[in-house]
């Protein structure tokens, strides 16, 4: 069974059916070993061998479709950890106290990174998939 929001990207993108059924397979294969994997841009388009244009274009309409949900990532410029993770970025400070440097930062969407999680329509869909 497909999940859900592929039938229609496959729909919209009829040349792109074997990497939407490749993106299906990793996002199923990811989320039955750990529901709360962060779904990863970068990685998502090296495991499908397309352009980040494409895999980027797939995920953002997952997100319409009510998948995927983003997730925001304010990435410290010092060391390159996570300062802090949100929903949305309107929900940043302008002014955050780092934890992993010490210093102060001051919110800059360069330093932010937007990755993927389960959305619950997702989860729900493949919760029922782990109980058989």
């Amino acid at each position: 069974m497909s999940l859900p929001g592929f039938d229609v990207l496959r729909a919209d993108h009829r040349g792109d059916v074997t990497v939407i059924d490749d993106l299906e397979r990793i996002l199923r294969q990811t989320l039955l070993r750990d529901p709360n994997s962060v779904i990863d841009e970068r990685i998502v388009q090296q495991q499908l061998a397309t352009s980040a244009e494409i895999a980027n274009k797939l995920l953002v309409e997952l997100v319409s479709a009510n998948t995927l949900e983003p997730v925001f990532f304010w990435i410290c410029p010092t060391d390159g950890g996570t300062v802090r993770e949100e929903s949305s970025l309107t929900q940043f400070p302008d002014v955050v106290e780092c934890d992993r440097c010490g210093h102060e930062h001051y919110f800059n969407t360069s330093d932010v990174e937007v990755h993927f999680l389960a959305s619950t329509v997702l989860d729900q869909h493949l919760a029922r998939d782990r109980s058989r």
